[in-house]
């Protein structure tokens, strides 16, 4: 054969082997020491998703007497962005999606506590 054979090579260079691999261990448990925690992310989700059920009602029902109604309240929301929702039997699911300059730390619901407050 020919070409170089990489676990002969390792095989004759053991002490070589034995030191790269105790430096990458070392380089490796360094850098998991000082990786970096946050906490918190530096981002902001604006994204609220409002649900709620009404069991044996229909999608037509709920689309008409909940979906519908709530998705006009919500369209009072300082820095909306869009409403999209989604009905189904029993039960619905409205997300609010806010623009991107809305402050992070006020929630935009009047009456609602945000967990950040």
């Amino acid at each position: 054969m020919s070409g170089l054979n990489l676990f002969d090579w390792a095989l004759r260079h053991q002490s070589f082997i034995a030191h790269l691999l105790c430096a990458i261990t070392l380089a490796g448990s360094l850098a998991y020491v000082t990786l970096g925690r946050a906490e918190d992310p530096d981002f902001t989700i604006r994204t609220m998703i409002v649900s709620a059920q009404w069991p044996g009602a229909t999608a037509r029902e709920m689309e008409q007497q909940v979906t519908d109604r709530l998705e006009k309240k919500l369209q009072e929301t300082p820095w909306l962005d869009y409403v999209k929702s989604y009905s189904e039997p029993g039960r619905c699911f409205i997300f609010v999606n806010l623009k991107e300059y809305a402050p992070m730390r006020r929630c935009p619901m009047p009456g609602i506590r945000s967990g950040r407050n």
